[in-house]
């Protein structure tokens, strides 16, 4: 079997997406465990997956591919599309639907969903549309985590704080012993 790497459900608590190791994203029922689409198009592991907040027939997924996608699983087919510099660790939904927040790399990044492809579930007849972020931001550490509160005014980021080593400044002092564990995580709103 092929490895499971993220999971998410459904907001009408009907279905659930999950991520694996070869390159798709799978949406099963929740009630009687079928698998009911795999959605393939991801150039490697799709590393985080999450449901549009008002609309269960969207899902967002980031892989380690520096890809970002849109789908429609009962189409199926691929909406939206970016390319972006780094690995896509985590993303979420803006509570309205209307933007996604994509943890990469040190940046987090803004994206526009398409509200007619949101609304009706039509894709477009070529392919999958490409959209350049709406903006980004650079942070101090690799973020791991990004998340929405249900009010939308807020931001939560996780990222990495350097070890003690990585912290050093080479000609000065020998960094401290390093503790199990390495780096911890920080959050921000």
């Amino acid at each position: 079997a092929v490895s499971t790497i993220s999971v998410a459900f459904s907001n009408d608590s009907q279905t659930l997406a999950s991520t694996h190791g070869d390159h798709t994203v799978k949406i099963s029922c929740c009630v009687t465990g079928r698998l009911l689409q795999s959605l393939d198009g991801h150039p490697r592991t799709p590393w985080t997956v999450k449901y549009h907040p008002t609309n269960s027939d969207i899902v967002a997924s980031g892989c380690l591919g520096h890809q970002v996608r849109v789908w429609n699983w009962r189409e199926p087919s691929c909406l939206q599309m970016v390319r972006l510099e780094f690995a896509i660790i985590s993303l979420t939904f803006h509570p309205s639907g209307k933007m996604l927040a994509i943890a990469n790399g040190t940046r987090l990044h803004f994206w526009g969903v398409k509200q007619q492809q949101q609304r009706t579930g039509l894709s477009q007849a070529n392919s999958a549309a490409s959209a350049p972020p709406l903006t980004e931001m650079d942070q101090r550490h690799m973020l791991r985590c990004v998340h929405f509160p249900p009010n939308g005014k807020t931001l939560i980021i996780g990222g990495v704080n350097p070890t003690p080593a990585a912290a050093s400044t080479p000609g000065g002092p020998p960094p401290p012993p390093r503790t199990r564990g390495g780096g911890v995580m920080s959050f921000y709103l």
